[in-house]
């Protein structure tokens, strides 16, 4: 997907002290040829230059919430949780939701992938899901479309 002026952007930055931090804002232009672009980050004044290629667009399929405390699938408690974070993190990216749904402490299935809730978007519904990507060492709550078959 191509980047216009006006989009919602994530872009993922160091902080003060070297640790990654998630910006959420949007994008004012390109420059040019040169894969650099303008953007203009929530809470803060002026503008920012930085390459087109960091930045991703904010959509509900796009948005990742990464943690990493592999844990917090094993324990059903914190796995409730994790349906309210994903929608903390669509709030501050500025999604618009119609509904969330939490389905309590999930449902697994035989890609042990947990299905935490549902979301409605933009007339659409999308399944929260939690699952720890191969090789990764974190669990990554995203929206995904239903599959028609499941039931």
């Amino acid at each position: 997907m191509k980047l216009r002026a006006g989009d919602r952007i994530r872009l993922v930055r160091d902080d003060e002290v070297g640790l990654p931090c998630v910006a959420y804002g949007r994008l004012g232009g390109v420059l040019g040829d040169e894969d650099l672009a303008v953007v203009m980050l929530d809470g803060e004044l002026g503008g920012d230059v930085v390459a087109l290629s960091r930045l991703e667009p904010v959509r509900v399929d796009t948005l990742r919430l990464t943690l990493p405390a592999l844990d917090v699938l094993v324990d059903p408690v914190e796995r409730a949780g994790l349906a309210g974070l994903w929608h903390a993190e669509a709030r501050t990216a500025g999604l618009c939701l119609v509904a969330v749904e939490c389905w309590g402490d999930g449902r697994r299935d035989e890609a042990q992938r947990w299905s935490l809730g549902s979301v409605v978007a933009d007339g659409q519904t999308w399944v929260l899901t939690a699952a720890v990507p191969p090789g990764g060492g974190a669990v990554v709550v995203s929206a995904e479309r239903p599959n028609r078959w499941d039931v």
